[in-house]
């Protein structure tokens, strides 16, 4: 049956049973907004009669006043209704062979009849107030608001919109498939597609496929009622029928319109599945750049502080170079966690728990990754200059170090005090040299102190006392060696003036005791043997 002919709706559907759902359906919505006059009906057929109930009805939908009659006679119960009906002729609201006194009477056939109109023109002017125009429908090959099309097009009814709206709503929702407004309804998913595409905070839809239809209905009734005011114009046996009304359908399903103007651009059944895809694609992603950085950090704390021998630090920057390459490999791996990211944040809500869980797992990576970076590259900056600090006080050490090993063997040569005075000149003269040398020195073990600090200040503290203990070695030797130069100076003058002395005293004696038969002095141990030079010089 197409969702388009009239005719055949009235007769598919038993009469009795038709009206009863609508009288029923239609004195909840005028009640739904009597009540803002603090009126009610209980039977629409009486209660409307006096025309009371009906123009305060007019009045809240227009938000005007309508003339009134207070009296309780029949010509005041006729004006009444008179006043309503000629307000909506006004509104160019076309009333068909509908009389004051066929309301007065209660009529049932025209009282449904012009009741079902005011819900036709005044939700429709609503929905006109509150839809926007970025709703579309796809029509002629192109998208289209809806808004634009209830507006703008007089070819197009609010009934046919509002089925394109149903549809544009429920699309992809796996067991809808609306294509009218009578049994593509029956089993309640097509309810509870709507409430969960634009409330999906609300209800699991997935749960619709354990609940039979009735079950279904009253879910969507209840969370419409409970929790977004929508009034409860339907029972899940009204529908739930052969002889679904469809204008009751019209009436409940443009107040869910009336509510949800626009479907969300983001379809939260057809997100879950992507958002799970992502999310676990996210997850893997992050575990293992996760797991690779955490082995990074390992790596580095086995490196431990910077070393101070030029090899060790070659081989780490050699180390570091393979960290770096491994980096690179691993930017695909970053630019697809923060693509498999981005895609999760597009589809999850901005406020939602997992929303800020994948931005904080995202922020952690990058923060990981980055400190990791900044590590890597102040231990390959701290390397380098390690490395020349290290090659320059090596080599240092080393010269030095052989310095004076040749040094301290040329004092011992030279410790070898001559027993002749022109000898120990000689010797006097050469040490006078070595020893200029050993101090013109003094500038090169300042260096190495100075060469040594700049290395201790990037390396660690154990390779800094290593580096310690080596400096004060060679800085003890080379005092060592000046003072030991010095005390053989000291030595070496001593001797000089004991020889010089000791010619002096000779030459005395010789000249005492020339002459004097058995005499010869010619030194200080054999020529005194006999006593002779002793009696002579005494």
């Amino acid at each position: 049956m197409s969702v388009l002919s009239h005719s055949n709706y009235v007769y598919t559907l038993p009469k009795y049973e038709r009206d009863e759902i609508q009288k029923k359906t239609f004195t909840k919505w005028v009640n739904k907004h009597l009540f803002k006059a603090n009126r009610r009906v209980v039977d629409l057929y009486e209660d409307l009669r006096d025309g009371e109930n009906l123009v305060s009805l007019l009045e809240v939908l227009s938000q005007e006043i309508l003339p009134r009659e207070r009296g309780r006679m029949r010509v005041h119960m006729l004006q009444n209704v008179q006043n309503a009906l000629d307000f909506l002729t006004r509104r160019r609201i076309k009333l068909v062979n509908i009389r004051p006194d066929d309301i007065v009477d209660s009529n049932q056939k025209l009282i449904l009849g012009l009741i079902w109109t005011i819900i036709l023109h005044y939700q429709t002017v609503h929905t006109k107030r509150v839809v926007r125009k970025t709703t579309t429908v796809t029509r002629n090959e192109s998208k289209e608001p809806i808004s634009d099309i209830i507006q703008h097009d007089d070819n197009t009814t609010f009934k046919e919109a509002l089925l394109r709206w149903a549809q544009k709503t429920t699309e992809g929702y796996p067991g809808v498939k609306v294509t009218d407004f009578t049994n593509s309804w029956k089993d309640g998913l097509a309810f509870n597609a709507i409430l969960h595409r634009n409330r999906p905070d609300l209800l699991d839809y997935r749960n619709c496929s354990t609940r039979n239809n009735r079950e279904n209905l009253e879910n969507a009734f209840r969370i419409g009622e409970r929790d977004l005011g929508v009034t409860r114009l339907l029972e899940p046996e009204d529908v739930d029928t052969k002889n679904i009304d469809e204008k009751s359908m019209i009436t409940y399903i443009s107040s869910l319109y009336e509510l949800f103007p626009e479907p969300p651009e983001r379809n939260p059944y057809l997100d879950d599945e992507k958002i799970r895809r992502a999310f676990k694609d996210f997850q893997e992603c992050y575990n293992s750049l996760h797991s690779w950085m955490v082995a990074k950090d390992k790596m580095f704390a086995v490196l431990g502080p910077i070393p101070a021998e030029p090899r060790t630090i070659a081989t780490q920057k050699q180390q570091c170079q393979v960290i770096r390459e491994e980096f690179k490999s691993q930017e695909k791996s970053l630019q697809r966690f923060d693509d498999c990211g981005e895609i999760c944040k597009r589809l999850l809500e901005r406020s939602s728990i997992e929303y800020k869980e994948v931005d904080d797992q995202m922020a952690e990576i990058h923060e990981h990754w980055n400190r990791l970076l900044d590590q890597l590259s102040g231990r390959e900056r701290a390397l380098s200059v390690a490395s020349d600090a290290a090659s320059r006080y090596q080599q240092k050490l080393a010269t030095l170090t052989q310095w004076l090993e040749k040094s301290e063997h040329r004092l011992v040569t030279l410790s070898s005090i001559p027993s002749d005075k022109d000898r120990i000149r000689q010797r006097i003269s050469e040490h006078r040299a070595f020893h200029r040398d050993i101090l013109n020195h003094k500038h090169d073990f300042d260096d190495l102190t100075e060469t040594a600090q700049n290395l201790m200040s990037s390396i660690g503290d154990d390779e800094a006392r290593v580096v310690t203990s080596q400096v004060r070695g060679v800085t003890d030797r080379y005092a060592k060696l000046i003072k030991d130069s010095e005390n053989l100076s000291h030595e070496l003058s001593e001797s000089h003036d004991s020889c010089a002395f000791n010619e002096t005293l000779l030459r005395w004696a010789q000249r005492t005791t020339e002459g004097y038969p058995g005499v010869k002095v010619t030194d200080f141990t054999n020529s005194w043997k006999d006593g002779l030079a002793f009696n002579v010089v005494a």
